[in-house]
């Protein structure tokens, strides 16, 4: 059998002890930091009366009927057409692209939440961001009849000619 020294034994046995100590600590800063983080989630939660008035702020990806534009996709790009400023430092500058911009159309049909998806130049997103925002109402998606806020997505082609 394999005789270990009492001063090597000591010195392992503190080692464990020390390794056990930091393990614990690290373990205790975990627990802490969850409970942390889960509390944060629950009282960050806006307090609901009802699912009913949950539903109502709920902007659905997938609908039934998607929204539209009043007039169809041709009237949609006549509006951008006729709103869309072509910045004048990015036209000096040859700068072109397509911007995506998403938004939310809401029951009313409103246009909201206005947001680049995918960027181009920031001067060409700001410009397709206003022309979004300028747009009138539309059609509200549907799901099973009923009106309901839902995301939409457009392409905004910056071309110099």
């Amino acid at each position: 059998m394999h005789k270990v020294s009492q001063s090597k034994a000591k010195n392992l046995y503190l080692r464990r002890y020390l390794k056990t100590k930091k393990m614990r600590k690290i373990n205790l800063i975990l627990a802490l930091l969850f409970a942390f983080t889960c509390n944060a989630q629950v009282t960050n939660t806006p307090p609901y009366d009802s699912k009913e008035k949950q539903n109502e702020e709920v902007i659905h990806q997938i609908v039934d009927q998607m929204a539209e534009f009043p007039g169809g996709m041709n009237a949609l790009n006549r509006c951008i057409r006729e709103n869309l400023r072509y910045p004048e430092e990015a036209a000096k500058n040859n700068i072109q692209g397509t911007v995506v911009v998403q938004f939310a159309v809401m029951k009313d049909g409103s246009v909201d939440k206005v947001t680049v998806y995918a960027k181009a130049h920031p001067l060409l997103d700001a410009e397709a961001v206003r022309v979004v925002k300028l747009l009138p109402k539309w059609n509200p998606g549907k799901i099973k009849g009923k009106e309901v806020n839902s995301y939409f997505i457009i392409p905004v082609a910056f071309t110099l000619q």
